[in-house]
């Protein structure tokens, strides 16, 4: 580049910017064209790829409409047979209850200051205890200890909670109802006619209508009934398991029954 003399220079550097500031003007009117040439396209295409996606949209709802309504017939059979198959096990786990078991509660199982029966039924009975715990304040807990021949899963049972001391044998339920100061406030609680039916109710729960079932159970079924579901049978008391106990037994794996130890032999799974 020929140098030039300084005004010439300064001459061209002001025309520069000039010229600049009108490409850059050119070229931002540039770029908004393409902007508005693009939005156009978009969304002509837009509107076409929205009719599209309705047409498949409502062509796929054509086609798999009646195959929803197959699928769906197909859940309801399936459901139905479920249902069968689940109270053949409930009926069975009814059958293998013990009904001999032994289900009191003496008073002095439990050192308290209070105890009263507030559920007594055939095979479901709690009682109440009032008795210290560790606790500054509120020093007393009713406690609710229960034994049941009808339970989980075929009763829902009250949540145990634990209690504030070592219990003697096996019970079903274990909960704190309610803490107080004093013995004499958690009776008067517990006297209050209204506070005691829904205390009841809810340690009862469905019992009513469990025991119900379960003598229809007895009535109309015996464990024999099952013996063509047997995965397992004991040849001394004749005890045997079926696939609807949850249990599966593995071709040559010893087996012991679980009502009189000895071994039980493993059958072909049906």
């Amino acid at each position: 580049m020929e140098m030039e003399d300084g005004s010439t220079l300064v001459r061209r550097v002001i025309e520069n910017r000039k010229r600049i500031a009108a490409l850059v003007v050119k070229r931002d009117e540039i770029l908004k064209q393409k902007q508005h040439n693009r939005e156009k396209i978009e969304n002509s295409f837009r509107r076409r790829i929205d009719e599209l996606k309705a047409e498949q949209t409502e062509a796929l709802r054509r086609a798999e409409e009646p195959k929803d309504t197959e699928l769906r017939e197909n859940q309801r059979e399936i459901n139905s047979l479920e249902g069968e198959i689940y109270h053949a096990k409930r009926v069975l786990d009814f059958l293998r209850l013990k009904v001999d078991e032994d289900l009191s509660i003496r008073d002095d199982m439990v050192q308290s200051g209070y105890c009263k029966a507030i559920v007594d039924e055939r095979f479901y009975k709690v009682k109440l205890f009032i008795v210290e715990n560790n606790k500054p304040k509120n020093k007393y807990s009713l406690v609710a200890l229960g034994r049941a021949i009808l339970h989980e899963p075929l009763l829902k049972l009250p949540k145990n909670s634990g209690v504030p001391f070592l219990t003697q044998g096996r019970y079903d339920v274990e909960t704190v109802i309610r803490e107080g100061p004093s013995i004499a406030e958690l009776k008067q609680w517990l006297g209050y006619p209204p506070n005691e039916e829904d205390l009841r109710r809810k340690l009862k729960g469905d019992y009513d209508s469990v025991e119900r079932e379960y003598l229809e159970v007895l009535e109309n079924y015996k464990a024999q009934d099952f013996q063509a579901l047997a995965v397992a049978e004991c040849k001394t008391c004749g005890f045997f398991h079926t696939d609807l106990d949850g249990v599966l037994h593995k071709p040559g794996e010893e087996v012991k029954c679980t009502q009189c130890s000895r071994p039980m032999t493993i059958l072909a799974r049906v």
